[in-house]
């Protein structure tokens, strides 16, 4: 759902340019979808498996934190990359002076480069686009299998940190009525020691 989900978001905003891109240039251009669906499912593995790795190297507790600064640190050294570029090359400071066809021209790789390969893969190539999104499906799903491996663990850990909340006194909580199963379910939820204070 995350890997569709941001594919969808990001073919909103892209379809007008492959839209009017298939009505100058042929169906091919069709190909960038998949393209945008194989750079998706890229993405959610890779930020299943940077999630197993914050857990593992953090801890349950700080990921969340950890996982919101590495976002906005990632966000702030491509814009923040892109202006002192700018800066360097125009004496701009404007980021979107790297978009001069003539400076394009002159610093982009070779034809032959691998850096050209999504772009081929966009442009219709058909062995290009299947080699893309069967690398990317695989990808995908190793992150999809390392966090079904790991997902147990995870969810034992992240309760254990939902358990360490502060306890509110007995005479304050509030009085709730369960089904059996769900008095069964909170009973095995509450940890021991909360048990024994309320005995």
């Amino acid at each position: 759902m995350m890997a569709l989900t941001s594919w969808m978001m990001s073919a909103l905003v892209i379809s007008p340019f492959l839209n009017v891109a298939v009505m100058l240039g042929g169906e091919r251009w069709l190909a960038g979808y998949v393209v945008l669906l194989a750079v998706s499912l890229s993405a959610t593995g890779a930020g299943v498996l940077i999630t197993l790795a914050l857990f593992r190297t953090v801890g349950a507790q700080r990921t969340r934190l950890c996982a919101q600064i590495l976002a906005a640190v990632v966000g702030a050294a491509f814009l923040i990359g892109m202006q002192v570029v700018a800066i360097l090359s125009f004496g701009s400071i404007s980021r979107f002076t790297l978009f001069d066809p003539a400076f394009l021209a002159n610093h982009a790789p070779a034809a032959g480069s691998f850096w050209w390969f999504p772009a081929h893969a966009v442009a219709g190539q058909t062995s290009t686009v299947f080699l893309f999104f069967a690398a990317s499906v695989l990808f995908f799903a190793v992150g999809a299998w390392r966090g079904a491996v790991q997902f147990r663990r995870i969810v034992v850990l992240a309760l254990g940190v939902s358990e360490k909340t502060p306890r509110i006194r007995a005479s304050e909580r509030s009085f709730r009525g369960y089904s059996p199963l769900g008095a069964l379910v909170h009973k095995e939820l509450i940890p021991a020691s909360v048990e024994r204070d309320s005995f």
